[in-house]
């Protein structure tokens, strides 16, 4: 369950959420992403208000959208330096998270930044507010983790990113979308691995050794602190 809090003055916004580590989660930025903070135990150490890094202690898919005709549709991660602008992501925290409460804190105004044109885009509500949805979506599912088709009047969740597809057809032969994100990262030292072979980038390169960020190691996508 998504909490919401909205400052009184409009100078800020925030939504919290219980994370399991690894699990995908399908979330709609109504502004710009300020930080993520997480309090509590971790890794054996009690923290207030740790601030959380894009690239190392989670990661996020952004959808391309475009014409269809492929299933699943194309997601692609985004790089540690990309800013998080107002949108729709597909967002892993790493496992040593699991079950902890973060909070997203947003910017006053987002940049503009619109769904990527074409006849299927990952959006949300930008008021932060409980919606009913007049037309048929694809709503995530945390448990199946995948996108599933939902007939029109299915309550979107504040907070929560879908996927709207102008072709009826062709969701009527696609009952869900599955992001290309995977289960089960890890975030282990990198002198834990360095000895492995078969070390790789998101773009498929082979690196001699990993990078801070997100590696894939024998297959494996591993977070790199």
């Amino acid at each position: 369950m998504i909490m919401t809090s909205v400052a009184c003055l409009a100078v800020t916004k925030s939504t919290t959420k219980t994370v399991k580590g690894s699990a995908m989660y399908s979330m709609y930025f109504p502004w710009d992403l300020d930080k993520v903070t997480v309090s509590g135990i971790i890794d054996g150490k009690t923290y207030t208000n740790l601030e959380l890094f894009h690239g190392v202690d989670f990661i996020c898919q952004r959808f391309l959208g475009g014409t269809l005709g492929s299933n699943p549709l194309p997601f692609c991660y985004l790089d540690e330096s990309t800013p998080l602008l107002s949108g729709g992501y597909i967002i892993q925290f790493a496992d040593n998270y699991d079950g902890q409460t973060v909070t997203f804190t947003f910017k006053p105004e987002a940049t503009g930044e619109l769904p990527a044109p074409g006849e299927a885009v990952l959006t949300g509500d930008p008021d932060g507010r409980l919606r009913s949805l007049k037309t048929p979506l694809y709503k995530f599912d945390t448990d199946e983790q995948r996108f599933e088709f939902c007939p029109e009047g299915k309550i979107i969740s504040a907070y929560e990113a879908y996927i709207s597809v102008e072709d009826s057809v062709w969701m009527s032969h696609n009952p869900y979308i599955v992001p290309q994100g995977s289960v089960g990262i890890e975030r282990i030292n990198a002198a834990q691995v360095l000895h492995r072979r078969g070390i790789f980038n998101l773009n498929g390169q082979q690196l001699a050794a990993p990078i801070r960020g997100l590696n894939i190691i024998n297959g494996k996508k591993v977070f790199i602190k």
